[in-house]
């Protein structure tokens, strides 16, 4: 299917409507009209790029299923105003749609990937997606396009973006994707925000040290080339009473793949 016939308009008592698995390379304006849809099904629609312009108009809309939507290039300005969505699975930066437009969907739940965060301006417009007022959001992945920049003023932008994107500490997944700073956020670092985090996984990342985090299950490390060392006492730690304790008690799973400079 390739055609959406104009008479679906007329549906205005629609809820549902499934399109996965369709050929479509974008859909018509038209659909914006179901004002009464709650759910619209997109999974699988490998060649839709981009979705209509007024999408923010269905403003009952609860889930917006994008799943394998891989030609997608952006989200369409106003998406922000389906204030009741709940399943948001990916939100694209770029196209004229602002890392702000997250801001109102505070009831989104499950996983969020937030994708081209190198394209958010600075740390204050990154702080306009509020994410830790998400509290509902499980998993949560953060990532950038690899960029190999050693320039100082790019490298302290993209800090402050990570910085201001802390979560809700509900979370119990977080993925971050081609970080370019040599440390992670003071959130990620603290041990204090993250503390039902049950999953981390880091994707060519540039920092030199690991956060302790001591609800993790599942630990997997990939592509960080300057990890030179993993000692004991990222597993040991010094407790209140000078006792040395497991810092990962409830750890299950470590993976460690492409670190290829690693000493110890």
């Amino acid at each position: 299917m390739s055609i959406l016939y104009p008479e679906v308009e007329k549906l205005i008592h629609l809820r549902y409507l499934d399109l996965s698995g369709t050929r479509f390379i974008e859909l018509p304006e038209t659909i914006t009209n179901l004002y009464n849809l709650q759910t619209l099904m997109l999974n699988e629609c490998y060649q839709l790029c981009e979705l209509p312009q007024g999408m923010g108009n269905l403003v009952n809309l609860r889930h917006l299923e994008i799943e394998s939507t891989f030609s997608l290039r952006f989200l369409p300005q106003g998406i922000g105003r389906l204030s009741s969505l709940r399943s948001l699975c990916k939100f694209i930066v770029g196209g004229g749609c602002n890392i702000g437009e997250l801001k109102n969907l505070n009831l989104l739940q499950g996983k969020l990937e937030i994708m081209r965060l190198e394209g958010v301006t600075n740390k204050d417009e990154a702080k306009e997606a509020e994410i830790k007022n998400k509290q509902y959001l499980r998993d949560l992945r953060l990532s950038f396009k690899w960029k190999d920049s050693s320039e100082t003023s790019e490298v302290e932008r993209i800090e402050g973006v990570l910085e201001s994107l802390e979560p809700h500490g509900n979370l119990n997944e977080l993925t971050i994707f081609s970080y370019i700073d040599s440390k992670f956020p003071r959130w990620m670092m603290s041990g204090t925000v993250l503390t039902n985090l049950r999953i981390l996984s880091v994707y060519r990342c540039n920092c030199v040290q690991l956060p302790f985090l001591e609800s993790l299950e599942r630990l997997e490390i990939w592509d960080m080339p300057k990890v030179k060392r993993i000692g004991n006492e990222f597993f040991l730690g010094i407790d209140s009473s000078n006792s040395v304790q497991r810092s990962l008690p409830k750890l299950e799973s470590f993976v460690l793949e492409r670190v290829n400079n690693l000493e110890e």
